[in-house]
This record gives structure tokens, C-alpha cells and sequence, in this order.
């Protein structure tokens, strides 16, 4: 449980990353998964 709650807080993150365009310097825009491992 604890796993899935981490990852789901840390997708959650990402979400606000991907929802303030331009917030990740070097990030691919609109790459969920850049966010992600940005959030981590």
C-alpha cells in the first residue's frame, strides 16, 4: 500500500507539473513521463 500511495502522490505531481506548461527546464513538453521522473 505504501508503494502505490508513493507513486500515486508522485503521478499526482507530475499532473501539476504537466498542467503549468514550461515549469521543468529541459522536460519534453507535454511528456508525462519526463514529469514523472521529475517528480520522483
Amino acid at each position: 500500500m505504501v508503494i502505490v500511495g508513493y507513486v500515486l502522490a508522485n503521478a499526482g505531481f507530475a499532473a501539476l507539473y504537466l498542467a503549468a506548461l514550461d515549469s521543468i527546464a529541459g522536460a519534453r513538453q507535454g511528456s508525462f513521463v519526463d514529469a514523472f521522473h521529475f517528480s520522483v
